[in-house]
């Protein structure tokens, strides 16, 4: 596995890696040595979200960076916290560094409402979801749209939730 730094590849994008914070469903800082919180995918990924980026900036919105690579370690800390698969899976293609947590924002840095924040580990959050309005089912649809496009699948529970397959 060849893990490519994403802040190289896409200056623009926002790094707001929530395990680095208490601003998560642990409630605890989680990623603490210098090489966690700097967000890296494998490098066909990396490059495949490069695409995505390229294709949003078009449309002058920029990625928020949540998640990306995750150590097995963390995975497991995940695990302890909430063990249902649909949300936390045991073997996440976060520690393959083939899975990335993403949202978008505004060229201001604004967050487009998507209907929940990350992590939302609920109906709600699901990509399919129906009860939020149609403004945030659009921002929706516009991120899955990019993320599609370049090789990526969205998790079914999670619409911030990408998985490199191609």
């Amino acid at each position: 596995m060849k893990l490519v730094a994403l802040s190289e590849l896409i200056p623009d994008a926002k790094v707001d890696l929530r395990y680095a914070t208490t601003n998560n469903f642990t409630g605890k800082l989680l990623y603490t040595s210098p090489q966690d919180i700097i967000p890296k995918l494998e490098e066909s990924a990396a490059l495949a979200l490069v695409q995505s980026s390229n294709r949003l900036r078009q449309q002058s919105l920029y990625i928020v960076i949540w998640d990306s690579y995750r150590p097995t370690a963390i995975q497991q800390q995940l695990r302890q916290v909430n063990d249902d698969s649909d949300y936390v899976s045991e073997n996440s293609n976060h520690c393959r560094g083939l899975a990335i947590d993403i949202t978008l924002m505004t060229s201001d840095g604004v967050y487009l409402d998507m209907g929940t924040d990350f992590d939302e580990f609920t109906p709600k959050a699901h990509a399919d979801d129906r009860s939020i309005n149609d403004v945030q089912q659009d921002n929706r649809q516009i991120l899955k749209t990019a993320m599609e496009s370049a090789g990526f699948k969205q998790w079914p529970y999670e619409w911030w939730h990408f998985d490199f397959v191609s």
